[in-house]
């Protein structure tokens, strides 16, 4: 079964906010209005704690002294890679710079660059029916279908290529594979470079949109992140990127939330500014960490919602993806602590 792109749910807003959401800024003067916007939306609005790499920026942010003004949010991409297990589907989760607008554990991905504009040998839809599947200009749909075909290689080693449009590489591992991932993440050769070389097509075809998450307004760096979906290709498997050191692991979107359920001292520790544990501590050993969900960002969380439950891969890719931007704000729970807010969407669950 083809893992290929179906049309948008429905089209996009402006970039950085979806239609009809409120925009992310600091709270109101006057505090009656606040407590009447939160009667009204509180069963509309998820919550989550504030990460603790979060916590300054947030603070500047309420400043009312410092008049502090959003910075414009990157173009970027990030892929959820899947595959099937005996313990149902999995995702690869890995680490990333600290202060990452991603978080510092998150899905694959990274900002768009100049050379993701370059002329490429690939097969699968066209610029024009990308611009379509995302309702974008082409130029950005483009960009960020090369932006997450790259930042998936770079970091896990997985390409998405083949020798023809229906095939892709047996193994992108070895010290030959390492070394050209390398380059591509240094810039010192580009993917269409790399595609020519090797004689190769860029299977555009097997990623999948997702979601497109903007990150809140008040961290100081911002991406709007285009969210694809990939199934792992056969006799590829992902492995760090040698320079960088930053582990990776598979996990199970459902375990991943049920621990975050059963963890009743999730908050307080948010709350602390100690999480409990390291990226490197939650991803390195043998087995994910079972306090890893604490290091997740809403957008992460809230895509492995998505996953869960699917009976495979297959399943996972075949849901309509959301594509109308999100974005957590800050906000203030009912203990008055520092939160990320974000509205749910209309219809609960993706569906077919």
């Amino acid at each position: 079964m083809s893992n290929s792109p179906d049309p948008a749910a429905g089209p996009s807003g402006p970039s950085g906010c979806a239609p009809g959401q409120e925009q992310a800024g600091r709270p109101s003067s006057s505090a009656t209005a606040v407590e009447q916007r939160r009667s009204e939306t509180i069963a509309a609005v998820r919550r989550f704690p504030l990460l603790p790499e979060y916590r300054a920026a947030a603070e500047l942010w309420l400043d009312p002294e410092q008049d502090t003004a959003p910075v414009t949010a990157q173009d970027a991409a990030c892929t959820v890679l899947l595959r099937d297990s005996p313990q149902g589907v999995e995702t690869y989760l890995c680490t990333h710079e600290l202060r990452s607008p991603f978080g510092s554990v998150a899905f694959p991905g990274g900002r768009v660059i100049g050379a993701d504009d370059d002329p490429i040998p690939w097969s699968g839809p066209t610029g024009k029916q990308w611009a379509s599947l995302l309702q974008e200009d082409v130029g950005d749909a483009r960009r960020a279908v090369m932006a997450a075909a790259r930042t998936l290689f770079v970091t896990t080693g997985v390409l998405l290529a083949g020798r023809r449009s229906d095939s892709t590489i047996a193994t992108s591992g070895g010290h030959d594979w390492m070394s050209v991932r390398e380059e591509v993440a240094a810039g010192e050769r580009s993917m269409a470079e790399l595609m020519v070389e090797r004689r190769l097509l860029l299977r555009t075809e097997l990623l999948r949109p997702m979601a497109r998450w903007v990150t809140a307004q008040f961290v100081h760096r911002r991406f709007d992140l285009r969210c694809f979906l990939v199934i792992l290709p056969e006799r590829q498997e992902p492995s760090p990127l040698r320079s960088r050191d930053r582990p990776g692991a598979w996990v199970s979107p459902e375990q991943v939330l049920r621990a975050r359920r059963d963890d009743t001292g999730f908050a307080a520790a948010a709350r602390s500014g100690d999480p409990g544990l390291t990226a490197r501590e939650a991803l390195g050993g043998a087995e994910p960490h079972p306090d890893l969900h604490r290091l997740l960002t809403p957008f992460t969380l809230l895509l492995l919602e998505d996953l869960a439950g699917a009976g495979s891969a297959i399943a996972a890719a075949a849901h309509r993806p959301h594509l109308v931007p999100r974005m957590a704000r800050l906000d203030r729970d009912d203990d008055g602590q520092l939160c990320f807010a974000v509205d749910r969407r209309s219809g609960g669950r993706r569906r077919r």
